[in-house]
């Protein structure tokens, strides 16, 4: 199997080769409480460096079921992951040499626990010591702008982030079970603000708890708190109304690989990307789709969709931020506002801050719905 979905399949982080992955189970997983592992390796040639990650998990009991695992790992890591897909990123670092995610280094191990309630419902528990270290971003080929310079990632510390994470999952729909791909990506919480994109109606709301330092030791105190309420609304037969709550607080001091940041692909449409950070944050995004021809599901057919964003970031008095030169400041409010189309599965969208329309009309063309 190539790419387990762990990392991207390039990034422009030290020129990162397609990552090989693989993934076995042992019995049948709609019968058995079987051992499922996980692993993938990938090289690095700017720093001459492989990375990888090791993983198994096994489940017990019939209903509730618990299922237990463990991971070794030394990634390429992103805090923004759901902020554009892998491919999406994969194309635009080949083509433009650009990228809308920032980059570092998370080696280490986790243990986790959990609890499957029902086809509906889990909770997990994991404990993680990890290091994290700053990652340069570079390449040795793209196709349209080979003789520019990367934008560089921020500034991450080099230093141990030994976290308990907590979560809590529902999805109207049945999540996932025990002996597949899909469900140890949820596990391993390598993104904290959700997994998956599932765009059939129905809902799924996801919270997330990190805390870090305490009896965990470590250099980082902190506790971030993530929450992401998702909604798929068929209206008729031929239209699609979805909907995304996405909330984030925190204590202590946040590395700056944990700020909370909007802006730009995949939040407010019109604005640069992370046009503001903070330790706070609070993001709507509502689109309506009407289907010209094809199903809901059939990502073939056509369609047109309208879209609205409203976000902010806010800052708690003497905490540290990522400098920049923004449009807006911490503490406003932020909204685009635009339309788009597909054909194929591909989305043409054009956005514009709504406080500057026409001149801010920013056009994305995107292989995968912002959420």
């Amino acid at each position: 199997m190539f790419g387990s979905g762990r990392e991207d399949f390039f990034s422009p982080v030290d020129g990162a080769s397609p990552a090989i992955g693989f993934a076995t189970t042992i019995f049948d997983h709609s019968h058995f409480n079987h051992t499922y592992i996980n692993g993938y390796g990938s090289y690095k040639f700017g720093r001459e460096e492989p990375g990888y990650s090791f993983g198994v998990e096994r489940p017990f009991f019939t209903g509730p079921k618990l299922v237990v695992g463990a991971e070794l790992h030394d990634m390429t890591a992103s805090d923004d992951l759901w902020r554009i897909s892998s491919i999406e990123q994969t194309l635009v670092s080949l083509a433009f040499k650009n990228t809308f995610r920032d980059y570092y280094r998370r080696r280490g191990e986790q243990l986790f626990a959990v609890l499957r309630v029902d086809d509906h419902n889990e909770l997990s528990a994991m404990a993680r010591w990890d290091r994290h270290e700053p990652l340069a971003n570079s390449t040795s080929y793209s196709f349209f702008r080979d003789d520019e310079i990367y934008r560089p990632n921020r500034p991450v510390a080099d230093q141990h982030v030994n976290a308990f994470v907590l979560g809590y999952t529902f999805d109207t729909r049945v999540l996932s079970g025990p002996g597949q791909a899909a469900t140890y990506e949820r596990h391993v919480k390598d993104n904290l603000f959700g997994h998956g994109l599932r765009q059939a109606p129905g809902f799924r709301f996801e919270w997330t708890s990190e805390v870090a330092g305490g009896g965990m030791k470590g250099d980082a105190d902190f506790d971030r708190h993530i929450l992401n309420a998702r909604g798929y609304v068929a209206t008729t037969s031929k239209t699609l109304l979805s909907l995304r709550g996405l909330f984030g607080f925190s204590n202590g001091t946040l590395p700056v690989e944990r700020l909370f940041s909007i802006g730009g692909i995949g939040s407010v449409h019109g604005y640069r990307f992370k046009e503001v950070s903070g330790t706070g944050m609070t993001l709507f995004n509502a689109e309506y789709q009407l289907n010209l021809w094809g199903s809901r599901r059939n990502h073939a057919g056509g369609n047109v969709f309208a879209f609205y964003d409203a976000g902010r970031v806010t800052t708690r008095d003497g905490a540290a931020v990522v400098p920049v030169e923004p449009v807006a400041k911490a503490g406003e409010w932020l909204s685009g506002v635009g339309v788009g189309f597909g054909i194929a599965g591909v989305r043409v969208e054009f956005g514009f801050r709504t406080d500057d329309i026409p001149r801010s009309r920013q056009i994305l063309v995107r292989f995968s719905p912002t959420f």
